[in-house]
């Protein structure tokens, strides 16, 4: 990783009374081109859209409603479907309906609706499908639920092809207005509700979660949803509270410890059913959510055991010569994506981790900035399927057609160099981390991304100043008494300089009511 000083221009919200810190941290959250005045708006939730196919969903969900149709939702099992379900079923019940809802089995049943799933919700009387988190390009289920005579509703965020816009209710958020442009499955839902049933706290803290855990871009409403859902969860008992029970609520303790749980859920099929959790979710018993929480982390902890078991087994059979990782064998399909994550942050190049069923592979790729994964396999003809983004994807093939696989990526790095990412920090000088500073920074948070944190850059670390922790192996610096810098698993090497410039992160650390200004070191530069 190579780092630049960002430039920030000296006019740059000259006509805002706020911090150097503050103008120098928007202008590296907006320089893709977001206005950075909108950080400084209040939070109240945009207008109800007035959209065609919104007022047009709406409109038949109300039809429904009251005729009492017979509805079954259709979910999905990572944590936006999870909560999509949720938020829907809470709201019919609220509406007089009691609907059906179905997560399917991640091993068993596969992504989204099924001709499989369409079929059993027939044969179970069901006249409505609602689709949440999936169902854009399901389209030989929907055909097959036409023609069976049942109608289907569309609540997604996911990439529509040519054939979704024929469906009649369908409701996307690139069909809504700008501000809801950004929407995962549940901010779809979420809006939805506005117009058939009453908003409550807990309603906006699964909205504000799902848009989270999906790493939307948090602009427009979900930008307002997230800042409300995370007020109201710091004041509310709910059963998402059991689940980060005594942890401090922001962004960041849901992207990093409430998310995961509810997706290990969704990815240990063989040890835990996601339908479970959306009754967990409904529920008010607080002896249920304490018990059902503890099982919840027990699974999440089961995910990370997995995971670290298969990451090792990866790391073993990895050709250092190779300018990608492709990896396959008995492992747990629910977690290869996780494992892919880890594996290209760590060796910086594209990574394949397959799960082996049977001879069928099964898994996920991530790629760096400069290798695009839409680009590589667009054309594949050794897949059966592949789904996905520039970055990360899913995909299956056949064991014997493995071989040609690899060949072919091979073939596609021989013309393709890897690029090192080049990452702009803030330069932060001694006087401007202090407390107040972090405070007012604080004020403005989430940024637009979870996972894309603003990096900053404090020189002039003297080593003979360190404390050291855990028989060497973190670093501690005291500047003044509410600022700190902390540096974990410090390498052999900086221990040998006198002193050492780094880039980390800021953040607010509050223990026993004390609050402190901390550096988190990143690298030393």
């Amino acid at each position: 990783m190579r780092y630049v000083e960002q430039k920030c221009p000296s006019d740059y919200l000259n006509d805002i009374n706020c911090s150097n810190l503050v103008r120098e941290t928007l202008y590296w959250v907006c320089k893709e081109g977001y206005d950075p005045y909108g950080f400084f708006m209040e939070d109240d939730l945009y207008p109800i859209s007035t959209s065609e196919h919104y007022v047009r969903v709406v409109s038949y969900l109300q039809e429904c409603i009251n005729a009492h149709r017979k509805i079954v939702i259709c979910g999905d099992y990572d944590c936006d479907g999870i909560c999509s379900t949720t938020l829907l079923v809470m709201g019919l019940q609220e509406c007089g309906i009691t609907p059906g809802y179905y997560i399917p089995n991640r091993n068993k049943d596969g992504y989204g609706l099924s001709t499989k799933l369409v079929q059993q919700f027939y044969t179970k009387g069901y006249e409505v499908i609602i689709c949440v988190d999936n169902g854009v390009v399901a389209h030989d289920a929907i055909d097959l639920a036409y023609q069976l005579g049942i109608e289907v509703v569309i609540l997604d965020h996911h990439e529509m092809d040519h054939k979704t816009m024929q469906y009649p209710y369908l409701l996307h958020p690139l069909l809504m207005e700008e501000e809801y442009h950004y929407l995962c499955g549940s901010g779809v839902v979420f809006e939805v509700l506005r117009s058939i049933t009453k908003l409550s706290p807990y309603k906006v803290m699964l909205a504000a979660l799902a848009a989270i855990s999906d790493m939307m871009l948090l602009w427009g409403q979900n930008r307002r949803v997230v800042r409300i859902g995370l007020r109201v969860m710091r004041e509310y008992i709910t059963p998402l509270r059991y689940l980060v029970e005594g942890e401090e609520i922001d962004e960041m303790t849901l992207a990093l410890k409430l998310a995961p749980k509810i997706n290990a859920v969704g990815r240990m099929y063989d040890r835990a059913n996601p339908n479970q959790l959306v009754k967990y979710l409904l529920s008010e018993d607080a002896s249920v959510l304490s018990t059902v929480a503890k099982q919840i982390d027990k699974i999440n902890e089961d995910r990370r055991c997995v995971s670290q078991t298969i990451q090792q087994q990866v790391i073993e059979k990895i050709d250092p010569s190779k300018e990608y990782i492709l990896s396959y064998g008995d492992y747990h399909e629910g977690v290869v994506g996780l494992v892919a994550s880890h594996l290209v942050h760590t060796y910086h190049k594209p990574v394949f981790v397959l799960a082996n069923e049977n001879g069928k592979l099964k898994g996920s790729c991530r790629s760096v900035s400069s290798i695009d994964l839409i680009d590589m396999l667009r054309e594949c003809p050794h897949l059966d399927t592949f789904g996905g983004h520039k970055a990360a994807g899913g995909l299956s093939l056949t064991e014997d057609k493995l071989e040609a696989f690899e060949r072919y990526i091979q073939e596609y790095m021989n013309t393709h160099v890897i690029q090192e990412d080049l990452q702009e920090y803030i330069a932060l000088p001694e006087e401007d981390f202090t407390l107040p500073n972090l405070h007012e920074l604080s004020l403005l948070r989430p940024y637009l991304r979870i996972q894309e944190e603003p990096l900053y850059r404090l020189d002039h670390l003297k080593m003979s100043k360190a404390v050291f922790m855990s028989e060497g192996k973190h670093a501690k610096w005291t500047l003044n008494q509410t600022s700190e810098v902390v540096y974990f698993q410090i390498p052999k090497e900086v221990l040998e300089r006198e002193s050492i410039s780094v880039v980390g992160t800021l953040k607010i650390s509050v223990y026993k009511g004390r609050s402190k200004a901390v550096f988190t070191v990143k690298e030393a530069i």
